[in-house]
């Protein structure tokens, strides 16, 4: 049957179900759901193309929905395929229905949905885009009752302000909010609001996960425009956060990235996440990864597998949360349950005014900690550069057995607890899946770590331990020196490596890049390899001129491959030309076989480039490889 409006077509008794089709490209109209039946709502996708639609153009919309479902509405809702972009108002408001789904959507602005039903709403590989960071709006969800599941949809563009605010909310009496596979970017928090935010304790379990292949990703502004406000801020009690990344993001006075305010009896669990260059301001409070407020009157339970912490800086108030993790609560004389386990997790290049770089407990009470296979390096703290724990726990129930299957390369001291008057420092074996190299004189054996390093990377990378845990961990070989003359010709590796500074942040908190050269005669290039994944980070090559003659004489990186097993990735690295009035060489990386830079394209194999510089220098197109 076709009707000229939906509220003609609603208004019909005929049948158990409606199935609607909206077969212009726009359409004018708001809708009101009073239905006990199931209605479903489709924009034309016939044509590949959503409907766009709108209220009427009389009103100025604020305030107003395109649908509105009744209370008195106990159906399934479905709404599809729509495109809400020239409209001030907001998309839904439901007070009723048994469950909403919205799926394949665009919507534009904020207050987007209010979902004040005790049904359940579902939000499938949706879009929600915000009117600009300059232009605070409502939430992009809003939720009261119920349930939320969100599933690979985006958010971004948002400005928000103020608690209860963010891209989702859940207030009220809402009982589980579950996001998978989404991706939240670009958006603009400022105090009290939040990416996802959970302001009621009714909403007992919030889930954030995704898979190997689509992970749940958080990042933020550049840092012009840091965040005031947080990418995760709950009081759940069952917190479960899997395969997501919070990376590329600065906070400043009470932001970060993941606040946890709970004072009911909680259970945390951290599994393959990734928080990556993260920083916070000098105006900052909060420790920069997570900072969580805990109960040890009801106790709890946190707890993080194959989890990564890397290049994460707090530069704000000098505290004891001024670390890229704390956990605290107050004293209680309760027995309960109370434990942290971190298992095989990476805490790599953490900076912060804390009392532990990288890691800060400070419980009131006994809390059973353990770190097991996990790897600490280059942190560094106002008093333990790896872990510092305050608690109530006796030296035996607390000492080095806490921690002797982990490893540590950062500068000592590595962990430091304390109960009372009582303090005791421990100290963490080097991880012989991490080598440090220098060519600087010393008087002991050498062994590969930080204190005592190898002299050259190619007798180094064949000594990489590959079965030690934490497995996740990539072998890594820092180079010391700010000034590194060594060519590796004609080599192969066996296993994924990383070549990568080991030196200090400079003056702007930015790590300090070694100069790669070769001086040496009769190399032409100063790598070249056949086989293995190879990743270089923040490091500088350089051509050099010994007695007029060029080193080396043709390019910086040859890669020749033998097999299919190879990449190259490179990460915030320069490289240096003559200049376009000095020497002549071919290439600066040259690589044979390769079609693209950024992905394989059925070739050969892949060179990924991020953040890097090419300097003084000329570039030519050669044998049709796309630049």
């Amino acid at each position: 049957m076709k009707s000229p409006n939906l509220t003609q077509t609603l208004e019909q008794e005929l049948c158990n179900s409606l199935d609607i089709i909206l077969t212009e490209s726009e359409h004018l109209e708001t809708i009101h759901i009073m239905k006990t039946t199931s209605v479903k709502i489709s924009g034309n996708a016939f044509e590949g193309k959503r409907t766009k639609i709108l209220g009427p153009k009389e009103t100025d919309a604020k305030g107003e929905y395109i649908i509105t479902v009744d209370s008195t509405s106990t159906g399934d809702i479905i709404v599809q395929n729509i495109d809400m972009r020239e409209w001030n108002g907001g998309f839904i408001s439901s007070d009723g229905g048994k469950s909403i789904l919205l799926k394949d959507s665009l919507l534009a602005g904020g207050g987007t949905i209010i979902h004040n039903t005790d049904g359940v709403l579902n939000i499938q590989s949706d879009e929600f885009i915000g009117d600009g960071i300059n232009v605070p709006i409502d939430p992009f969800i809003f939720a009261t009752k119920g349930s939320v599941n969100i599933v690979s949809s985006t958010f971004k563009k948002g400005s928000f302000k103020g608690d209860r605010n963010g891209c989702i909310v859940c207030c009220g009496t809402v009982t589980q909010c579950t996001i998978d596979g989404c991706e939240f970017i670009e958006n603009k928090f400022n105090s009290g609001s939040a990416a996802v935010s959970v302001t009621t304790p009714t909403c007992i379990q919030l889930i954030i996960k995704g898979t190997p292949s689509k992970r749940t990703k958080f990042s933020g502004l550049d840092m012009k425009n840091p965040l005031n406000g947080n990418f995760i801020k709950t009081v759940s009690s069952k917190i479960s956060i899997s395969y997501a990344d919070f990376v590329d993001s600065t906070f400043t006075e009470s932001g970060n990235a993941v606040t946890i305010n709970e004072q009911q009896a909680s259970e945390i669990s951290l599994i393959w996440c990734n928080f990556t260059n993260l920083r916070t301001n000098s105006v900052g409070q909060f420790s920069t990864c997570i900072n969580s407020m805990l109960s040890s009157e009801n106790g709890f339970q946190f707890n993080a597998e194959y989890c990564t912490f890397s290049d994460c800086r707090y530069s704000g108030l000098s505290q004891v949360s001024g670390n890229a993790i704390t956990i605290q609560s107050q004293s209680s004389d309760r027995s309960a349950v109370r434990t942290i386990r971190f298992t095989e997790c990476i805490f790599t290049n953490n900076r912060g005014n804390g009392y532990g770089g990288a890691f800060v407990v400070d419980v009131g009470s006994k809390c059973t900690t353990n770190f097991i296979s996990s790897f600490f390096n280059e942190n560094s703290g106002t008093e333990a550069n790896d872990i510092w724990i305050r608690s109530t726990n006796s030296q035996s129930e607390l000492n080095i057995s806490n921690f002797n299957t982990s490893y540590s390369d950062s500068v000592q001291s590595h962990i430091i607890t304390i109960n009372e008057e009582q303090e005791s420092t421990y100290n963490l074996n080097h991880f012989p899946g991490v080598i440090f190299v220098s060519n600087k004189t010393i008087s002991v054996t050498r062994d590969g770590s930080r204190d005592k390093p190898y002299l050259k990377i190619k007798d180094s990378f064949p000594k990489l331990n590959y079965t030690s845990k934490p497995v996740n961990m990539p072998r890594t070989i820092y180079i010391l020196d700010e000034i590194w003359d060594e060519s590796l010709y004609d080599v192969s590796f066996a296993n994924s490596l990383i070549f990568k500074s080991g030196l200090n942040d400079d003056s702007m908190g930015n790590i300090i890049k070694p100069t790669w050269i070769t001086t040496a005669a009769g190399y032409n290039t100063t790598i070249f390899y056949h086989t293995g994944y190879l990743t270089l980070e923040s490091l500088q090559f350089n051509f050099t001129n010994v007695s007029g003659s060029i080193r080396p004489y043709d390019q910086l990186i040859w890669i020749q491959p033998t097999d299919l097993t190879i990449n190259l990735t490179i990460i915030s690295c320069i490289f240096n030309g003559l200049g376009v009035d000095g020497n002549s060489v071919k290439y600066l990386i040259a690589a044979q076989l390769m079609k693209r830079m950024s992905r394989s394209d059925n070739a050969n194999f892949t060179v990924q480039v991020t953040g890097c510089t090419f300097d003084h220098c000329t570039v030519n197109n050669r044998d049709n490889a796309e630049q």
